[in-house]
């Protein structure tokens, strides 16, 4: 993460010749106070100079392919569809602006999100869900995740369900509750 800006200004620090804008490298500063808000994280994480050229701005890479020094041997990235520089900032940036841990994953599709964490639940669970779910969800919670972890599933009408049918559908095994509705986005 980029160091912080602080709430005193200050005359500059050098770090090996070069000028910091007064931020120590390490992101502390003796005699100021951190300022770590969303807005100074939003602008500032991912924003590490590149030893290269400079840029405080990521570059895109629009490589799909890196080069390996041997087979297995890479500096970091192999295909892009494992990772790559652009996904890496943003997860760094979702995880730095939510506050909620050390990282956050990004996904190219929504499906391929269902799918994660519906696997991380385990065998033999139970989700709930509204009955107007994206229908590739339902496919993939019926046909997919039913036969190969037992997933089970209990889809609801919320538009004409009663608040016991939706308290009778929850289950000692019930481990996620979907109400994303799609595509007529019903709530």
């Amino acid at each position: 993460m980029s160091p912080a800006l602080y709430s005193a200004t200050s005359n500059g620090i050098h770090v090996n010749g070069v000028h910091t804008n007064g931020v120590h490298t390490n992101g502390t500063h003796p005699l100021k106070k951190r300022i770590d808000g969303f807005g100074t994280r939003a602008v500032h994480v991912g924003s590490e100079p590149n030893e290269e050229t400079g840029a405080v701005i990521p570059s895109i890479s629009l490589s799909t392919t890196y080069k390996q020094q041997a087979i297995g041997v890479h500096k970091g990235f192999e295909y892009s569809r494992s990772g790559n520089p652009n996904r890496n900032a943003l997860e760094d940036t979702l995880a730095a602006l939510e506050g909620g841990g050390a990282y956050a994953l990004a996904f190219a599709s929504g499906s391929s999100t269902t799918a994660t964490v519906l696997q991380s639940l385990g065998p033999n669970a139970h989700v709930v869900s509204v009955n107007d779910v994206y229908g590739g969800t339902f496919r993939y919670i019926r046909r997919v995740a039913a036969e190969n972890q037992g997933l089970e599933a209990t889809f609801l009408d919320l538009e004409n369900a009663s608040d016991e049918d939706i308290i009778a559908s929850f289950r000692e095994n019930t481990k996620v509750r979907m109400a994303i509705s799609g595509p007529v986005l019903r709530s």
